[in-house]
């Protein structure tokens, strides 16, 4: 885990505690790469789209537990605040 740090917050798919994040390695640009076609005819056309490894937050989050890319998963509001049973 190269300059990862703790993210503090636990993992939304299994529940594990520690998680961490780091920059993205995808070197994308704030979370967005241009979709641009290999021709340079159509690259004025190209929009951007979201990173496929932080998903558009420009940082990499994963869980320690069950290793899942957890990048811009949104957690329901009811469900951060119950606990687990």
């Amino acid at each position: 885990m190269h300059n990862a740090e703790l993210n503090g917050t636990p993992c939304p798919v299994c529940g594990h505690e520690q998680t961490w994040w780091r920059h993205c390695s995808n070197l994308c640009d704030n979370g967005y790469i241009d979709d641009a076609s290999d021709s340079l005819l159509y690259s004025w056309v190209a929009s951007p789209v979201p990173c496929s490894e932080c998903r558009g937050t420009s940082i990499e989050v994963w869980c320690q537990g069950c290793g899942v890319n957890i990048s811009g998963i949104r957690i329901p509001e009811e469900d951060f605040y119950n606990e687990k049973a």
